[in-house]
């Protein structure tokens, strides 16, 4: 195979190289998109249930689980007990802009967080376990539930605030530019791992791409 049919085969290669790995990277990005907005909308509803339920009074002690959670230095279960809200049905996607999700916690699990935390912090929680434990029977029938919102920096302005309390959760630009640019690079290597066995002349595809530099490196 001459030199020219050679370079001809290898810019016919090049084009669909740069053709499939724009489709793939542009997929790439949008499923980046999307995982960013669904997690940012679960962080969003993690905060807000736990605000939701720090705010919840505890029947005849005269305080709110907020009070006794920070005077019995139970901060740390607590956090853990919200890691664990389970989602509520599917995210509920608006375009590529936001994303929504519920997540969920049972009364009693939530009860038997706090009667944990007086018992592991006797010495300095304000109602001993066993008490606290008979003032919050009844929330066996209770379900604490949030939901959360992931938004685009760009769809602020465009949407009402979602409460008096609302914060946007979202992946800095750094970051998100960070991962399209690595999805671009999984996408063109896909594409010449999946032509670099096709023969031409005495060589493979990936043999006159690796040996000829600058096409190597534009495609990279």
């Amino acid at each position: 195979m001459t030199l020219v049919a050679r370079l001809v085969v290898l810019f016919s290669i090049a084009v669909s190289v740069f053709a499939t790995a724009r489709a793939w990277a542009r997929q790439a990005a949008e499923d980046e998109n999307t995982i960013a907005l669904r997690v940012a909308a679960i962080a969003d509803a993690r905060e807000r249930l736990a605000e939701d339920i720090r705010a919840t009074p505890i029947p005849t002690s005269g305080m709110t689980v907020d009070d006794f959670v920070r005077k019995s230095g139970g901060d740390e279960r607590f956090a853990a007990l919200i890691q664990k809200a389970e989602q509520i049905g599917g995210p509920r996607e608006i375009g590529n802009e936001i994303c929504q999700v519920r997540i969920e916690l049972p009364g009693d699990r939530v009860a038997q967080c706090l009667v944990e935390i007086a018992a592991a912090h006797a010495d300095r929680s304000p109602i001993k376990s066993e008490v606290l434990a008979k003032d919050l029977a009844d929330w066996k029938n209770t379900r604490f539930s949030k939901l959360g919102t992931g938004r685009r920096p760009g769809r602020a302005n465009a949407l009402p605030p979602n409460g008096p309390n609302d914060k946007w959760r979202v992946v800095d630009d750094k970051t998100r530019q960070k991962a399209i640019e690595e999805a671009k690079a999984d996408a063109v290597k896909q594409v010449l791992k999946s032509i670099a066995a096709i023969p031409i002349g005495d060589k493979t595809a990936g043999d006159i791409i690796q040996d000829a530099d600058p096409v190597r490196v534009s495609l990279e």
